[in-house]
């Protein structure tokens, strides 16, 4: 029998110079990135959109696609 807490769920590393920042987990919703506060990995970069990705489990597959 598998623990809960022995289950890595995946998860989203936000990461400058080598460290990591922010980490999201991901799977049962979706998970914002963008230069807006309102996303679940804000990114303070003039590069980054508002609302620049959004990633999301499919059945078999990960995805992500601009919002």
């Amino acid at each position: 029998m598998v623990l809960l807490e022995e289950i890595e769920m995946p998860k989203l590393s936000l990461m400058f110079d080598n460290k990591i920042v922010k980490e999201v987990p991901v799977g049962s919703r979706p998970v914002t990135i963008g230069r807006s506060p309102d996303n679940d990995i804000p990114v303070d970069n003039l590069a980054v959109s508002n609302h620049h990705a959004k990633v999301f489990f499919e059945p078999a597959a990960w995805s992500s696609r601009p919002r």
